[in-house]
């Protein structure tokens, strides 16, 4: 998760959502990414996202996912079509979360699922982002 935090303030850094996210297959990273939605003017670049198009091969059965954020239901949709099954996030988020937020999918989809890994730093980082962008 501390990688996916780093991710997260490399898009804090370029005025995105500071959310990042680690692919970890066979106990090997295999993508990082960030938020890049504003860069690129499309809501088509969550974190989770911009990772699964940095794989460079088919995921396992044993790949997971360390992500800043509780997944939005597009991302999870995506996660699993890619074969991830185990996902661990840091914040929740209650109004777009499908993890336990606002739906909880898990159960229904057969997903290993934590919550709450560094949850106080996701959390700080979104919230700083958020304060300053207010400001403007």
């Amino acid at each position: 998760m501390k990688i996916a935090l780093k991710a997260a303030k490399k898009a804090f850094e370029n005025n995105e959502v500071p959310i990042g996210a680690v692919i970890v297959d066979g106990g090997k990273i295999v993508a990082i990414g960030c938020n890049s939605c504003e860069e690129h003017q499309s809501q088509m670049y969550h974190a989770e996202l911009v990772a699964l198009s940095q794989k460079n091969s088919i995921l396992t059965n044993d790949a997971s996912i360390y992500v800043t954020h509780e997944p939005c239901p597009m991302c999870l949709g995506a996660l699993m079509e890619a074969g991830v099954k185990k996902i661990f996030y840091g914040a929740p988020e209650p109004r777009w979360g499908c993890l336990g937020g606002v739906l909880n999918l898990k159960e229904k989809f057969n997903l290993e699922v934590q919550g709450g890994i560094l949850e106080k730093d996701c959390i700080q980082i979104i919230q700083e982002f958020f304060k300053i962008r207010r400001k403007k």
